[in-house]
């Protein structure tokens, strides 16, 4: 895992059980009791009815919900305070030390992966919805042995030139400027040259792991797609796609 990365939980369940949350509240709790400075977290769910009868009120209380619900905070161990955020309030310039993100999809999840934090405690509505993230992360999982985390893309060439572009593009922009998106156009040619097999979904999970934005692993997984589709999409140079293939042989 690379530097700067938050530290990652998975509350490997699904389904409407409050013990499910209550899985999740023990961590940050833990997290809060096991910092010496204050903790402040944010409760990240879908929308604010989420609060309103529902299995994460049971959990947190009603008498805590109806804070949140309040946009106040609740006051936290040693000093810090969670508060309320959902899809439509998050914003990605958020700082915050703790995000406890509840029932989540795709989208919320890149939202997640946007946010400068130092823990991440994730719970699925479905599983399904979190398989690209627990591939991606390998996040620590309640009563499961931690693994190694799993080689996002099979081919060694591939992520070469993966690395390459990773260090050449501005990755706070993703591949907005041409000459960002030319590279990534210029890599994926060559890779094609080579004969070198990839797979645009593992591309975009590699990068996310790599400290790209989520938009700018989408756009890397769109560039990608096009090529492998034979579309014509104008690279950078013919001197980047020779130094590469000089660089990838």
């Amino acid at each position: 895992m690379l530097k700067n990365q938050p530290e990652r939980y998975f509350i490997p369940k699904s389904g409407n059980k409050p013990e499910i949350i209550e899985d999740a509240l023990r961590i940050l709790l833990d997290i809060c009791n096991k910092s010496k400075t204050p903790i402040n977290a944010i409760l990240f769910v879908p929308v604010k009815d989420s609060l309103k009868g529902t299995t994460v009120a049971k959990a947190l209380g009603e008498d805590r919900s109806k804070i949140l619900l309040k946009n106040s905070d609740i006051v936290l161990p040693n000093g810090g305070a969670l508060s309320l955020k959902t899809r439509r309030t998050l914003s990605s310039y958020t700082k915050i030390d703790v995000i406890l993100a509840v029932y989540v999809d795709e989208e919320m999840l890149d939202k997640v992966d946007a946010i400068h934090c130092s823990h991440v405690i994730v719970v699925p509505w479905l599983l399904e919805h979190t398989e690209n993230w627990v591939k991606t992360w390998n996040p620590k999982q309640l009563g499961r042995v931690e693994e190694a985390e799993e080689m996002l893309v099979k081919s060694t060439v591939v992520e070469e030139g993966l690395k390459w572009l990773t260090r050449v593009v501005n990755l706070s922009t993703g591949l907005v400027h041409p000459q960002d998106k030319g590279s990534a156009v210029d890599l994926f040619k060559v890779l094609l040259k080579l004969k070198q097999s990839f797979d645009p979904d593992e591309i975009k999970l590699w990068a996310v792991r790599s400290n790209w934005t989520p938009k700018g692993a989408s756009q890397l997984q769109d560039i990608s797609e096009k090529i492998l589709d034979g579309k014509r999409l104008r690279g950078g140079s013919a001197q980047n796609q020779k130094f590469l293939l000089g660089k990838l042989r």
